[in-house]
């Protein structure tokens, strides 16, 4: 019988088009993180850098927080969204590098943003999103017709080696193997999957 996931609220999490103004202020935030912490950027030195003034800015957000917060659940969303339609049983009998292709394939394409959330400034807020997200389409391949006393255990692990290996590949951009990483997580899960059976 089917298990209801406990982290289906990650698919709650939702993306709007964003205007001109919105989409400079999210890329210049990204670029002043680079440098320096949220906490020492001044609205008035995000609005220069953007080229939006601060009723524009204040139009949109009440905070700082607010504007990263609407960046981590754009790139989470369309995270979550790249294996909204997958088989997550079929994942266990067959080949699934392809998944993890994909999903590095969106990371390089939002470089600047993966690079500040999980190399030059660690965003915890935005590395727990993605962590139940990846929890969840583990559950789904799991735990979703079957109890395990350890699935706690198994989704933590699972989630945050998953994430390393995405955080491995984008700090050592020289790495020219990256199917052998690929194959590397699909191994570790289908063991998992023995183990937890």
């Amino acid at each position: 019988m089917y298990r209801s996931n406990p982290f289906a609220d990650i698919h709650h999490i939702s993306s709007s088009l964003l205007t001109p103004a919105q989409a400079s202020l999210q890329e210049a935030l990204l670029n002043l993180l680079a440098e320096k912490s949220l906490l020492d950027i001044s609205v008035k030195e995000l609005c220069a850098r953007a080229y939006v003034a601060r009723s524009t800015y204040y139009s949109y957000y009440s905070s700082m927080d607010e504007l990263l917060c609407e960046i981590e659940d754009t790139l989470i969303y369309y995270l979550v969204n790249k294996n909204t339609n997958i088989d997550f049983q079929q994942i266990l009998r067959s080949d699934s590098t392809y998944i993890y292709a994909k999903t590095m394939d969106f990371i390089e394409g939002n470089r600047q943003a993966f690079e500040c959330f999980l190399l030059k400034c660690p965003n915890q807020r935005f590395l727990e999103k993605w962590r139940r997200a990846v929890q969840y389409s583990i559950w789904e391949a799991f735990f979703a017709f079957r109890e395990n006393e350890f699935e706690d255990f198994y989704l933590e692990v699972l989630s945050s080696m998953t994430i390393s290996c995405f955080r491995y590949l984008l700090g050592n951009q020289d790495f020219q193997n990256r199917e052998r990483i690929y194959r590397t997580i699909d191994a570790l899960l289908k063991t998992a999957a023995g183990l937890i059976q």
